[in-house]
């Protein structure tokens, strides 16, 4: 009997943490939808309906909500990822076109960028209301992509046609610095120290190394093929990952000597990247081949390809920390077992009277 309790237990701690594995949450703009994929097992888990041109994307650090930003409407749509709908669909007041989206690590704001103004809006999480707006200034700047610090102290803005990138301080959401890199900057991203920021420069074909306690390039590292587009740093930090889209190809750089290492053939068009939390996996989606192949960082080669809609961009951090699902958790499995035990031990002390008496 103490074996088939031990084994329960095992059997729902298993499950439990099953349940917890992260998804990726791909959005599509030809279908105007969010496709799951259980990183698990790499399976459709399902597709969402979200608004008109869904280009960025955004998951909180908690895993509970997956933002989309839809250029075609000027929203923003939240989904519920214990749900896996969508609770509500926000107006992007004063701005047209909005691109990219990133949230700050508290989860309390979400930052826009508005490519056609010139200008990023900060959405309150609370009330998703628009409560400032920040302009980047006048002339051919473009903001696109967008990443926070780990801290959240700072907003990192990649700016198109201005070749340069916005540092803005969220503190009082004013511009703090502006950075000269390479020519049409289109992807940012944080190492998870905070202690760089990689810009994927897409007509250079670069990266460029940005120190933020210098707050200026030190390094440029060239890459093979044409057009570079999305960055995600791996989660140790050792390596950065870049899409090419005229190449057809993840770009691997090792941060340690800052240098490509490896390139990776993936499918047609590839744009938005990023890591499981574990760093086990990449994943891209292929706007053209309509699906999203995974690197398996280990091995660095396609392990898998997952269709996702029509015209997957999905240009963001759209892999979440949590379950797309309400799973019950350790603590409700633990609830579980224990009534278990106790009916189970009950049932052992009624036998026993039972013997005793008869």
């Amino acid at each position: 009997m103490k074996a088939f309790v031990t084994t329960l237990l095992l059997i729902l701690f298993s499950a439990s943490i099953a349940a917890a594995q992260p998804f990726a949450y791909v959005t599509s703009t030809g279908t105007e939808t969010v496709t799951v994929i259980n990183t698990q097992d790499n399976q459709v888990v399902t597709t969402i309906p979200v608004g008109e041109n869904p280009f960025g994307v955004t998951v909180s650090l908690d895993g509970k909500f997956v933002y989309t930003v839809n250029g075609a409407d000027d929203t923003v749509s939240v989904i519920s990822t214990a749900s896996n709908s969508v609770v509500g669909t926000f107006p992007v007041t004063g701005s047209t076109s909005p691109a990219r989206i990133a949230i700050t690590p508290n989860g309390e704001f979400l930052y826009i960028t508005g490519a056609q103004q010139n200008i990023i809006s900060v959405m309150r999480t609370s009330d998703y209301s628009v409560i400032d707006t920040i302009d980047l200034g006048v002339g051919p700047i473009n903001p696109i992509s967008i990443a926070a610090t780990p801290d959240g102290n700072f907003m990192y803005v990649c700016n198109f046609f201005g070749d340069t990138v916005s540092v803005i301080r969220t503190s009082d959401n004013t511009v703090a610095a502006t950075i000269p890199v390479g020519d049409g900057p289109s992807g940012v991203a944080t190492s998870t120290d905070g202690a760089y920021v990689y810009v994927a420069d897409s007509f250079d074909n670069t990266v460029s190394v940005i120190s933020t306690s210098l707050q200026s390039v030190i390094a440029t590292v060239p890459l093979t093929g044409l057009t570079a587009n999305s960055i995600v740093v791996s989660p140790d930090g050792r390596f950065v990952y870049i899409t090419i889209v005229d190449g057809d190809l993840l770009s691997i750089v090792d941060t340690s000597t800052n240098t490509e290492v490896n390139t990776v053939p993936v499918g047609e068009l590839p744009f938005g990247v990023d890591v499981t939390p574990d760093g086990s996996s990449v994943y891209v989606a292929n706007a053209l081949s309509n699906n999203v192949s995974v690197i398996d960082t280990s091995l660095q080669s396609v392990i898998a390809t997952v269709p996702a809609g029509t015209v997957p961009f999905s240009q963001g951090r759209f892999i979440s920390n949590g379950p797309a699902q309400a799973v019950p958790t350790l603590g409700e499995w633990g609830m579980v077992a224990l009534v278990l035990t106790l009916g189970i031990s009950a049932l052992i002390v009624i036998r026993k009277r039972a013997a005793y008496t008869s």
